[in-house]
């Protein structure tokens, strides 16, 4: 029971996100306040609880990032206490899921997989029903409504969280747990059209080619792990690549012209995006920019406001103020890379590097068997998942970016006991 109760208090913290209030510049959700009292309720239920020096580790990196530049300057504002709760937080939840998994290896594995495919299949027609404005948007202000309009009559879909993009990077891990986990062909085609529509229902750009690199890949990745061959890898993609073709010529045909349109100009405006990211100039104004501009334009800035504080960066919950000093635009830098150097410079990029060489510590545990090429095939789609979302998220402060971590870690220990 204890086992279970983590697992779901996990997942519901990253699909549900229903604010409440909040002290200083963290947000008091309703998920927060579950966690706060269901995880100490499962940890005593599970018996014990089990710290991984690694995410120890991970999050004194992630605290000196974000504090590097307060201690530099003796003096440390609200913002070092916010930036210290945040991981505090994250830290704790995925303690808690890290002892669920090792407790019960293989049926906790499996049961966070399904836990999380349950509510993405949940979810996924939720944000489509509010796209075509049927749905209630519960956990978006109404004074926060009209930058979820994507056309007429149409919407963003968020689910049951507040940013479309975000719940587009949750359906996306869906889709990746479903693609190692759902056996049965005609159940994974099931469980993944319904998610592909979930994350059209966002109108997420990230999400839709992300969803679209996760399907073409899985075929490679499973080769990788001597699930299959190359040749039927190579086949599986040529076929992934014609389905996926005709599903876009079909919704590009079929759907209401509405669909097809704003589609249509959201992927135009990448062009547009990528002639300031890769040119010497901006935009001559920052009032009717398209998203790619404004994401383009915030990279920049953040890139050159980073270099410029190279050593110890700007400090936690600084970066939307520095940028909207340097460009004119009052927002974060939508990568998490960027993110993470300007605020920390130097460190931040280490803490960085030890996210990752925890990550390939799991990949590169031992053990041939069944679960342990099932594991290693999730733990590579999520760290493709996660590395291509943070060019164009800005998960510094998010729970979720402890997922791929948690996986890694508890796959190794679990081939640790077994030995």
């Amino acid at each position: 029971m204890g086992i279970w109760i983590a697992i779901v208090v996990f997942v519901v913290a990253q699909f549900v996100e229903v604010s409440l209030f909040s002290i200083g510049n963290i947000p008091i959700t309703l998920q927060k306040a579950l966690a706060a009292v269901f995880y100490p309720f499962s940890v005593i239920l599970m018996g014990r609880i089990r710290v991984s020096r690694y995410m120890v580790l991970f999050a004194l990196a992630l605290l000196v990032s974000y504090t590097m530049a307060f201690l530099a300057n003796a003096y440390l504002p609200p913002e070092a206490g916010s930036a210290f709760i945040v991981i505090l937080v994250g830290f704790a939840g995925a303690t808690v899921l890290y002892t669920a998994l090792t407790l019960n290896s293989e049926k906790g594995f499996r049961r966070l997989a399904y836990t999380w495919l349950t509510f993405s299949v949940i979810t996924a027609p939720i944000t489509v029903l509010q796209a075509v404005g049927v749905f209630p948007f519960l956990t978006v202000p109404e004074e926060h409504l009209q930058f979820r309009e994507a056309g007429v009559g149409l919407y963003r879909g968020v689910g049951l969280k507040f940013d479309p993009n975000f719940q587009a990077l949750m359906l996306v891990i869906g889709l990746a747990f479903a693609l190692s986990y759902v056996s049965t062909a005609w159940r994974r085609f099931v469980v993944v059209s319904v998610i592909l529509l979930g994350i059209i229902g966002t109108f997420s750009r990230m999400g839709l080619i992300l969803a679209v690199l996760l399907i073409i890949a899985n075929p490679v990745v499973r080769a990788l792990n001597g699930r299959r061959g190359f040749a039927r890898a190579l086949v599986d993609v040529a076929v992934f690549i014609l389905v996926v073709s005709v599903m876009g010529f079909a919704l590009y045909v079929w759907a209401p012209p509405s669909v097809s349109e704003y589609l249509g100009r959201r992927f135009a405006e990448v062009w547009d995006g990528l002639t300031i990211l890769v040119s010497g100039n901006s935009a001559s104004s920052t009032e009717h920019l398209s998203s790619a501009e404004t994401r383009a334009l915030l990279a920049k800035a953040a890139l050159t406001l980073a270099l410029q504080n190279w050593t110890v960066g700007v400090g936690a919950y600084q970066t939307d103020r520095v940028i909207f000093e340097y460009v004119g635009i009052d927002n974060v830098a939508h990568n998490t890379y960027l993110e993470l150097f300007l605020i920390g410079g130097i460190w931040g990029i280490l803490s960085v590097l030890c996210y990752v060489v925890i990550v390939l510590r799991g990949l590169w545990c031992g053990g041939n068997c069944q679960f342990v090429a099932v594991q290693r095939n999730t733990l590579l789609t999520l760290t493709l998942a996660f590395a291509f979302a943070g060019m164009f998220l800005s998960l510094t402060y998010n729970s979720i970016i402890w997922l791929p971590i948690v996986i890694a870690l508890a796959t190794r220990e679990w081939v640790r006991g077994r030995r």
